[in-house]
């Protein structure tokens, strides 16, 4: 997250605290370094940033003491937000709370297992590479985890090819139905179908073989979902998550494909796109 040969462990902590804080879209364009004496965090961007979002990001690094400034990069002040890094206090000796009176617990309501909490119970737990390898916070860990989800679908794809042939040697068919991979995504797409879902929105729409929904970021601004636990199977899903892999291995954020801004989430559990017009080239 932070670029710095040693890297150290308060500028890591106070990265992840402002990024949490960030809005989504804002923050996996988060570029974070630091300073050539080591006493500031930077921010920058790989988007450019709209007038409403320099409040908003301002407002949030002063939480951390920090501040909006400009320094010069070939002969032109260039602004950017940067933190200073925190300084080490040790812990005021904690006096003992006053008791209070024990307060009537009320009972828990049982929460509904995630799909993917159900996901990892049924495969996951039991696998030898279970761990830091397939760990969804990191870039190789999910991209371990999306070419596990690939081979699964192969395997399913596998056995039902098989059940045809075995239905084909009972009824005479001529030959086996082979079910082929659905060809590459493209820039133009045909117009959406209707696709109907067990969970909230009960309604999304296919692209290919991708099943987008329709949501909207922290903003409030209107924006589209694939979530891994609607595309497990797909092709293009797979193949659209391997070119976010590598332009993260770049150095990127995503990419605009289409007039659209592409990008995968912090947990690697969907890629999000939205209209690309108010991005530009960014800061790297």
């Amino acid at each position: 997250m932070v670029e710095q040969k040693q890297v150290d462990k308060t500028f890591q902590d106070l990265a992840e605290k402002i990024q949490a804080e960030l809005p989504e879209d804002l923050s996996v364009a988060t570029h974070f370094s630091v300073d050539e004496k080591g006493e500031r965090l930077l921010l920058d961007f790989a988007v450019q940033l709209e007038k409403n979002d320099y409040p908003l990001v301002l407002g949030i690094v002063k939480k951390f003491n920090g501040d909006f400034g400009n320094r010069k990069e070939g002969g032109k002040d260039v602004g950017y937000f940067f933190v200073p890094k925190p300084k080490s206090v040790d812990p005021a000796p904690s006096t003992p709370a006053a008791v209070k009176p024990a307060e009537e617990k009320k009972p828990e309501v049982p929460k509904q297992p995630s799909p993917i909490s159900q996901f990892v119970t049924n495969y996951c737990e039991f696998c030898g590479d279970y761990g830091d390898k397939c760990n969804s916070t990191t870039v190789s860990g999910r991209e371990v985890r999306m070419i596990c989800l690939r081979i699964l679908s192969v395997k399913e794809l596998q056995s039902f090819n098989d059940n045809l042939q075995k239905l084909h040697k009972i009824i005479g068919q001529p030959r086996p139905v082979q079910v082929q991979p659905s060809p590459p995504p493209v820039t133009q797409q045909p117009q959406p179908e209707k696709v109907h879902r067990e969970t909230h929105p009960t309604e999304g729409h296919r692209e290919g073989d991708i099943v987008w929904i329709n949501a909207s970021n922290q903003k409030g601004e209107a924006i589209e979902k694939a979530l891994v636990k609607d595309n497990s199977r797909s092709n293009d899903y797979g193949l659209l998550h391997g070119r976010l892999i590598e332009a993260e291995k770049a150095g990127k954020k995503g990419f605009a494909d289409g007039g659209k801004w592409y990008w995968l989430s912090n947990q690697g559990d969907y890629i999000g796109r939205k209209p690309a017009k108010t991005f530009g080239s960014g800061s790297r």
